[in-house]
């Protein structure tokens, strides 16, 4: 119970700094305080959201084209427009995102913002498939090397451990 009482502090001491650096306009924290609240983790409002989206794209965060393609797409913060959420998904794709590639193949399969298209959304689930793929697989290279890593650490210190040992022996 205590241990969850100093996560929860923490998390709240975080967040107040996290909401600091939003508020004095570090791109990629507004875009993360614009998810914190879409997704319910912090209070706000959907337009408190989309305006933060909006103002990390503008100062050149580039992660945030997605965030408010969303809000286009969704009616979060802002207005429904279809077209505006396939435009700034196209942005976010030239940008590397996989997610949105998912999302423009669901735009394309069911005609939002596009004519529909059923080759088209396959052809963009694929892609948004393959970067997925990719991702995962650089997640499980990394996981390997960490734990390579961790054994060669904990070799290093077993043999730093019975070199004291000796050398206490001698």
């Amino acid at each position: 119970m205590l241990e969850d009482s100093h996560k929860n502090d923490s998390l709240k001491l975080s967040h107040k700094w996290h909401t600091k650096s939003a508020r004095a306009g570090y791109p990629r924290a507004m875009a993360e305080e614009g998810y914190f609240i879409i997704h319910d983790w912090v209070s706000g409002t959907l337009k408190d959201a989309f305006n933060y989206f909006q103002k990390a794209v503008e100062a050149g965060y580039k992660k945030a084209h997605y965030g408010v393609a969303e809000c286009y797409l969704y009616g979060w913060g802002v207005e429904q427009n279809y077209e505006q959420a396939v435009e700034l998904l196209t942005i976010a794709v030239e940008h590397g995102n996989g997610d949105a590639q998912n999302l423009l193949g669901y735009c394309y399969e069911h005609g939002q913002g596009v004519e529909k298209d059923f080759n088209k959304a396959v052809e963009w689930y694929s892609k948004a498939a393959e970067a997925k793929k990719y991702e995962l697989e650089q997640e499980a290279e990394m996981r390997k090397i960490k734990a390579e890593a961790e054994k060669y650490a904990a070799q290093q210190e077993a043999e730093a451990q019975v070199a004291k040992a000796t050398a206490l022996k001698d």
